[in-house]
């Protein structure tokens, strides 16, 4: 499955193919990354906004473009209750994608906290992902009632012999209407949408990490004062509450939820313990919220805002590993690079490449040519051939950290607002504007040197 996506900001024309484990964006400052992986984060979160509404009460009437295209058959008597609701989703494949689309774009208006900001997009299914769609068959019935999808048909079906004075209510109606949509959501899109939780670990992080708390509470205290004013003047109070872009808003929530979590242990704790390995001690979240880190070396037990500015960087996401994560999670991590020293950024693209073969969807955007040559060797070492053993070796790397080209794809995104997909190959990635400037600095420097190695 793929989003294409046009007239985002600067950004004139992407498509992202989200079927990728690994998906890395690059490219140069203000060409609009930041805008993209805001965006897909509400791609994502957006199927579960509309699952956690579809709980209202009036969802079915405020999504009457999708409902409508049920079909509704009553057969029933004043004795006899036959009655049948369908959805030919082969049929209204077009119009329900539409559908879905035109709720994204709606939805950026809280992704992205401005009115303004109306992309237009377009989500484009294969014709081999449709087929495995369309083929599904699924059954399930209930005394007098069942469920089932054949032939792109999600069909309801329910019947009473001998029943007085039942009919079924527009109330009903909807009802069952709401059965078969999370009855779709189930069997159509979590094929391609198989989503735990989705995470977000923007670029401010290291600030956001000391500051959560301060915000939560100054937004609560404005919340109370507004309400108050309204109470008091019976009227719409103008006030300011702070506010955020959606994946900044889930971020605060993560870091101030943590010391919930504290005493959970996941299945990703050893690679939380490799992050601890890299930074040199290990972090943890008392009862009271505050993020700790206990140095290996000097056993010196710190609070964060005295760590260094890389613990500071990565410990939201060992204690996310260690407490919170789940398989089939996305994570969507900005500039991961941050605060790191050369060495550590290889050795976090290490961490992210074995994360995502362990069953997490990885989404990154980072500016680290040491980040992604790293990416392009794991790739390379990925194939078979001789000697491969004695080269992981050397490196110190396993089969768990290395990449298949099947499983990543990079984009890089241009200043004329193109986003253009890199080519990934048996011998890594390509990043052409990485090695554009490399090769100007390199020549710089050895023109420089030539010229001035007489004065020495």
């Amino acid at each position: 499955m793929k989003l294409e996506v046009k007239n985002l900001g600067i950004i004139k024309q992407a498509e992202i193919d989200l079927s990728k484990n690994l998906l890395i964006f690059t490219g140069y400052n203000n060409t609009g990354k930041t805008y993209l992986t805001y965006l897909l984060y509400g791609f994502y979160k957006l199927f579960n906004k509309l699952k956690d509404e579809s709980r209202k009460f009036d969802f079915v009437e405020k999504n009457k473009d999708f409902f409508d295209l049920f079909t509704v058959k009553n057969n029933s008597t004043e004795k006899d209750w036959d009655f049948e609701v369908s959805l030919n989703f082969y049929q209204e494949w077009d119009k329900i994608l539409s559908i879905f689309q035109n709720k994204l774009v709606e939805y950026c208006n809280e992704i992205f906290v401005d009115n303004e900001i109306r992309p237009n997009l377009k989500i484009i299914f294969s014709e081999d992902e449709k087929n495995d769609i369309f083929k599904i068959k699924s059954n399930y019935i209930s005394e007098n009632q069942s469920n089932s999808i054949k032939n792109g048909i999600l069909e309801y079906k329910q019947n009473h012999k001998n029943v007085v004075n039942i009919f079924e209510s527009e109330l009903s109606i909807n009802q069952i209407k709401l059965k078969l949509f999370h009855y779709f959501f189930e069997y159509v899109f979590d094929i391609y949408l198989t989503i735990k939780e989705i995470r977000f670990f923007p670029a401010e992080r290291s600030a956001l990490n000391q500051y959560a708390y301060d915000i939560i509470y100054t937004r609560a205290e404005k919340y109370e004062e507004a309400q108050n004013q309204i109470f008091s003047e019976n009227k719409t109070a103008k006030h300011e509450i702070p506010e955020y872009p959606l994946a900044i808003n889930d971020y605060i929530k993560l870091v101030y939820n943590l010391r919930k979590w504290r005493k959970n242990t996941t299945q990703f704790d050893e690679m939380a313990s490799k992050i601890e390995t890299m930074l040199g001690g290990k972090v943890s979240i008392d009862e009271d919220g505050n993020i700790n880190f206990l140095a290996f070396q000097t056993q010196q037990s710190l609070k964060a805002h005295l760590t260094s500015s890389t613990v500071k960087s990565l410990a939201v996401l060992v204690l996310y590993l260690r407490h919170v994560a789940n398989f089939g999670d996305i994570i969507f991590i900005d500039e991961p690079e941050i605060n790191l020293h050369p060495e550590n950024q290889r050795k976090l693209a290490r961490i992210i490449a074995e994360l995502s073969n362990l069953g997490l969807k990885l989404i990154v955007s980072t500016h680290s040519d040491y980040f992604t040559k790293e990416l392009a060797s794991l790739i390379m070492l990925s194939k078979n051939f001789e000697n491969k053993n004695e080269l992981l070796n050397e490196f110190e790397l396993t089969e768990n950290e290395l990449i298949k080209k099947e499983t990543i794809s990079i984009y890089s995104s241009s200043r004329d607002g193109q986003i253009t997909e890199e080519k990934i190959n048996g011998f890594g990635i390509e990043v052409e504007y990485f090695d554009s400037v490399i090769d100007n600095q390199s020549q710089m420097y050895d023109k420089i040197y030539f010229m001035t190695s007489d004065d020495e």
